[in-house]
């Protein structure tokens, strides 16, 4: 699903409904809470703390392979590295539990805030699909961008990857979250074969791109040039990096907005390789 901009600042969509859930829920207990003289605030705290918490513990055991080398990264939660089951399920016990302790209009406020919540995280959700569904019908498929390799007169279709899912980068060489995740992009090119991994750089030139990369060291496959920023465009990206997952016939099933890490892109890529298995 697309980004969310709120003025400055780019949130991921579904750290946007997360957000969104956990603020129409307090907002509605401090509002419930002044009329009936009781406190539920807290309790709502707990819960998404708890679950936040858990959900990332659980993420860190997962793919703690992909931490040993930077083991300080697994506190870094803005990777958006999450277990969604550990979480949930770890905000409802939380929840039954603060809930089985509460006086009959403690909870009726509680489960009231909560509601509301809900109801405001199922409205992003719902309304977020539809701009995801519109992507997907002005996805520029057909569209030709240079290659960045021997040939630069050959062009590369995004067409041209389907057959296999396709993981694909925009990133610039001035923007400091697309220089860290480079390394975690070179790796994955060598570690997923069956997997096409795409880095379009975006509005800047062949001379630009090539210099940075030797620079670095950076031994890449699969660069294209998007001189006029068009997949920004399509993608409605507010900001980069930004990464596309497609699956093997070229459908946008997912968008990350912002840095990945080791971690976050290998479970990426593992939901991505699922219905080929």
């Amino acid at each position: 699903m697309p980004a969310v901009s709120l003025g400055p600042f780019v949130l991921d969509s579904h750290t946007f409904m997360v957000f969104l859930f956990l603020l129409t829920s307090i907002v509605m207990a401090m509002v419930l809470e002044r009329r009936y003289q009781v406190r539920v605030e807290g309790a709502i705290w707990l819960m998404f703390i708890s679950a936040l918490v858990v959900g990332r513990l659980v993420f860190v055991w997962q793919y703690w392979d992909a931490f040993q080398t930077k083991p300080w990264s697994m506190l870094d939660i803005r990777d958006g590295g999450l277990n969604g089951t550990a979480a949930v399920v770890t905000g409802v016990l939380i929840g039954l539990i603060r809930y089985s302790r509460f006086a009959p209009v403690q909870r009726n406020v509680y489960i009231a805030s909560i509601a509301v919540g809900a109801v405001a995280w199922s409205l992003s959700y719902s309304y977020l699909s539809l701009s995801h569904e519109g992507l997907q019908q002005r996805w520029p498929s057909e569209r030709s961008f240079v290659h960045l390799a021997a040939d630069k007169a050959t062009p590369k279709r995004l067409s041209d990857y389907e057959g296999k899912p396709t993981v694909l980068n925009l990133w610039a060489t001035w923007c400091p979250p697309c220089q860290r995740e480079m390394p975690v992009l070179e790796q994955a090119q060598h570690s997923y074969p069956e997997v096409n991994i795409v880095l379009a750089n975006q509005q800047e030139n062949a001379t630009t791109v090539e210099a940075y990369l030797e620079k670095q060291g950076l031994e890449l496959d699969q660069v294209l040039l998007d001189p006029d920023g068009e997949l920004m465009a399509f993608a409605q990206s507010k900001g980069l990096p930004t990464t596309l997952f497609l699956d093997a016939n070229g459908q946008v099933v997912d968008i990350r907005m912002g840095e990945v890490s080791a971690a976050t892109l290998e479970a990426k890529l593992q939901l991505l390789l699922e219905p080929t298995h």
